[in-house]
Order: C-alpha cells, then structure tokens, then sequence
C-alpha cells in the first residue's frame, strides 16, 4: 500500500484503496490533461501509454533510492522513448570536433582567485529559459544564450539574441570555424530573436542588424573541470553532455549523477551558468532549453568532478 500511495504521488494524485486499472487509467488521463497531451489514434495512444506506464515504475523506483541524490518525475517527456537522442550524438560529435584541435587550446586561468560557489542568474547575465522541443538544434540554443551572457558582461546590456540566427549561419551544417562563436565573430554577431527573419535553412543576417558580439572563442581541454570552473567564473560556458538517458528526461531536481551516463559520447547541448557544492558534494549549474516545466525551472545541477559526469567537460567552449 505504502508503494502505490508512493507511486501516486508522483502525479499528485490521492489513494486510499488498492492499485485498480481505473485507477491507472485516471492516472494516465490527469497526466494527459496536464501536459496537454493528444493522439491520433487509439493505436498511437496505447503505444505512448505502455512507454508512459515503464517509465511510470521506473521513476517510482529510483525515487525510493536513499542513496540517490536526485529525483526525477513523470514530466511531458514520459509518453516518449529516447533512442532518437543517440541518431544525433554521431553527428554533433563529429561537429564539435572538427574545427577544435588540441594544439589551439593554450589557456591559463593561474591568476583567477575562484569563489566557491558562483552563479550568472543572480548577475542579471541570463536570459529567460528556452523551449525548443525534445529533438531541436540544442547547439543552436545553448550557444547563443553564451554568447547574450557575455555580451551582457562587457556591456551591461542583456539581449534576447535569435537562436534561429545562429542555427541558419553557424550549427544548421557544421561551422568552419575553431569554435562556434569564432563563426558567430565572423557573422557579426547576432541580431535579436525579433529581428531576425524566421528560419529559411540558410543565413539571412544581412537584414538584421548585430546586437550580441563576440571576438572568437576558446575551446578548454577535454576533461579539465579546474579549467572550466574558471571559465564559468569569467563568461558563461557551453558543454555538450550524454542527455539520452531516461534518467536525464524524467529529471525533477537534486545533483543529477548517474554511472551510465557517458563522458564521451555527446548528444545535447548545454549552458554552464554557475558551479558549488551540496552537503559536500560538487555540481554544476546548467540551463536546458526544454522550456520551464522541466528540471528546476528549466535548469539541471550535474554532478562536477565526479569523473567528466555525462562528458560536460568534453568539448566545452566559451565566448572571447
């Protein structure tokens, strides 16, 4: 009994009986109403409602972990399976690589004095959190909110930049560029999310003009936390990490860690706003674009110096 009122609970739904298939199904009916959720058919339900029913059990047994220091929850992702996430990993791997060799990475951050916790939201450095759907060009995203945070921090002016800008022009095929934001440099800069032409697949920028500038950017050595810690201290920062676990989709709140998550093989794409430490445990403060109802307000703590924790320190970069 105590396992079903558990279970439950997770949905905000009250039981007082034994678990009945009413029950399940006014489960899955309240789920549906609030996350808005529809189907074509009685086909296309039932094959969202049996994925919606494993990950049911599967968030009612990680949240009984003692051990666990993160929680996660049924949110609008749980009708959904994700081994889409893996069909992009290869190819924004193979981007991300390209144009950033080892040998152009000679940065020292010796002489930063670093705070212990530090985070850019209480700056007045980010911008409001992003939805662009499950499968969207989250490089696009988690770039250019990089790139509105430093141009707030040389200016004091914080800009709504146009992510469909820097899909068109800079990560729609690949950037031949060192960094991303070197291929921002070489555009001008971004022009606001308002005056930006809607997405055509190809760069229109010449009928905008740039608001957000950058001089280039800097790629930081795979793996070096230390590194990237000061990096986030100057100028937010973007990391590409392992986002294809069940784990990472249903995710509600506390440190995310999870030994399965890879720290090689990358597949979304993230902001980098701040770092501290929870009851001695290390984390870093990240911004997804999945909109507000996913995480804490649209933001992920992931475990920091816990062995490169889903790649976040492979292939980040920031803005210069």
């Amino acid at each position: 009994m105590h396992r079903q009122r558990i279970l439950f609970a997770i949905l905000g739904i009250h039981i007082t009986g034994a678990l009945s298939d009413s029950e399940l199904d006014g489960a899955w009916q309240k789920w549906m109403g609030l996350n808005g959720k529809t189907y074509p058919n009685r086909v296309s339900e039932f094959t969202h409602r049996q994925t919606w029913e494993r990950n049911y059990w599967r968030v009612l047994e990680h949240n009984s972990r003692h051990n666990s220091t993160f929680r996660m929850e049924l949110n609008f992702l749980a009708d959904q399976t994700f081994e889409r996430a893996s069909i992009a990993s290869a190819k924004l791997t193979e981007d991300t690589l390209r144009f950033q060799p080892e040998s152009d990475i000679a940065v020292s951050f010796n002489d930063i004095l670093l705070p212990d916790s530090w985070d850019w939201r209480t700056k007045g450095a980010v911008t409001p959190v992003n939805e662009q759907g499950q499968f969207g060009d989250s490089q696009a995203y988690a770039a250019g909110e990089c790139v509105e945070s430093f141009s707030f921090i040389k200016t004091r002016d914080l800009v709504v930049g146009s992510s469909a800008e820097m899909h068109d022009c800079c990560t729609a095929t690949g950037f031949a560029t060192k960094t991303v934001f070197d291929c921002v440099h070489n555009i001008g800069g971004l022009c606001t999310d308002r005056d930006y032409p809607s997405s055509y697949e190809q760069c229109y920028n010449d009928s905008c003009t740039p608001v957000a500038k950058v001089s280039g950017g800097q790629k930081l050595q795979t793996g070096d936390e230390e590194a990237m810690k000061s990096a986030v201290y100057l100028t937010p920062v973007l990391a590409f990490v392992d986002g294809s676990l069940t784990s990472f989709q249903l995710y509600k709140e506390g440190i995310y860690s999870d030994p399965y998550c890879s720290s090689s093989t990358v597949n979304h794409a993230l902001q980098v706003v701040g770092y501290g430490s929870l009851n001695g445990m290390d984390y870093w403060i990240c911004r997804n674009s999945w909109g507000l109802y996913w995480g804490m307000n649209g933001y992920i703590t992931i475990a920091r110096n816990r062995r490169n924790m889903c790649g976040i320190a492979s292939f980040s970069s920031y803005p210069v």
